[in-house]
C-alpha cells in the first residue's frame, strides 16, 4: 500500500522537527537551520523531506 504524498510529507516534517530539536540539544546550528529552513518552505517536495530526513538522520546517529 502506498502512502499519499501529502501524509508522507507530513510525517517527514514531524521527523524533521524532532531531529531539529535534538540538534538543538548538540548545540548543532548549521544542520538545525537548514531543517528548519525546509520546513518552513510550503513547497518542499517529499524527496527534499526524504533526503534531509536521511541526512540528519545519519548526522544524529553516524552508526546506523
Amino acid at each position: 500500500m502506498t502512502i499519499h504524498p501529502k501524509i508522507r510529507a507530513r510525517q517527514l516534517r514531524e521527523t524533521l522537527k524532532s531531529y531539529a530539536r535534538q540538534l538543538d540539544a548538540k548545540r548543532d546550528e548549521t544542520e538545525q537551520l537548514a531543517a528548519i529552513a525546509l520546513l518552513k518552505r510550503a513547497d518542499a517536495t517529499v524527496e527534499e523531506l526524504e533526503a534531509m530526513v536521511e541526512t540528519l538522520r545519519q548526522r544524529l546517529y553516524p552508526s546506523s
